[in-house]
C-alpha cells in the first residue's frame, strides 16, 4: 500500500477555503445604484447571490422635511454590519452629503453622491445633508444605504425627506 503524504496540505487548504468568509464589494455599485448586473441594487431580489432584507432601522433624520435651500439635516446611519469582511454604501440622490470617515467617494457627477467602504465598517455614522440651494424643482431627497457582512446578511433601506408644503395631487 502506497500512502500519498502530499494530500494533507491540499485537504487543509480546501477546509480553510470552506470556512473563509467572503467579502462584500460595495465599490462595484455605480453612482445611480446600478450594480454589475445592470440593475438597481435597491430593487433587485438578489444581491451577491443573497436575498437582501428591506429594513427600516438603518437611516434616521433630524427632520423628515426641509423648507429652504441650504438647510442642513442630520442623517444618522445605524445598525450597519461590522467586521473585517463587512461593506456598506451610502447614496444621496440630491444635495450635498458629508462623507463618513474612511469611506471612499465614488466621484459621481450631477446630483448623486455615493460613498462606499469595504472592510472594517463601524456600526453607525452621523452625517450632514445640505439641501440644494434651489429647491424649486426638488420635492424630495432620498438617502439609500446597503450594508453586508460578506456574501450574506444584506440589509438595505431607502428613506426620503420631503419639501414642506408639497402635497400629492388628489385623484379626480
Amino acid at each position: 500500500m502506497i500512502i500519498n503524504m502530499n494530500r494533507g496540505p491540499v485537504v487543509g487548504i480546501m477546509i480553510m477555503m470552506l470556512f473563509a468568509k467572503a467579502t462584500a464589494f460595495p465599490s462595484k455599485v455605480g453612482c445611480g445604484l446600478i450594480g454589475d448586473s445592470g440593475k438597481n441594487v435597491m430593487t433587485r431580489t438578489t444581491v451577491m447571490g443573497a436575498t437582501p432584507i428591506d429594513v427600516s432601522n438603518l437611516i434616521s433624520f433630524s427632520s423628515n422635511t426641509y423648507s429652504s435651500g441650504g438647510q442642513q439635516i442630520t442623517v444618522t446611519i445605524s445598525n450597519l454590519e461590522t467586521g473585517s469582511s463587512s461593506g456598506a454604501l451610502i447614496h444621496s440622490d440630491k444635495g450635498s452629503l458629508s462623507k463618513p470617515s474612511s469611506f471612499d467617494d465614488k466621484g459621481c457627477s450631477g446630483t448623486n453622491t455615493l460613498y462606499h467602504k469595504q472592510n472594517g465598517v463601524s456600526t453607525s455614522y452621523t452625517l450632514t445633508l445640505t439641501v440644494p440651494s434651489d429647491i424649486s424643482n426638488v420635492n424630495s431627497i432620498t438617502i439609500s444605504v446597503i450594508t453586508a457582512a460578506g456574501y450574506g446578511a444584506i440589509d438595505r433601506q431607502a428613506k426620503s425627506l420631503t419639501k414642506s408644503g408639497v402635497t400629492s395631487p388628489t385623484p379626480a
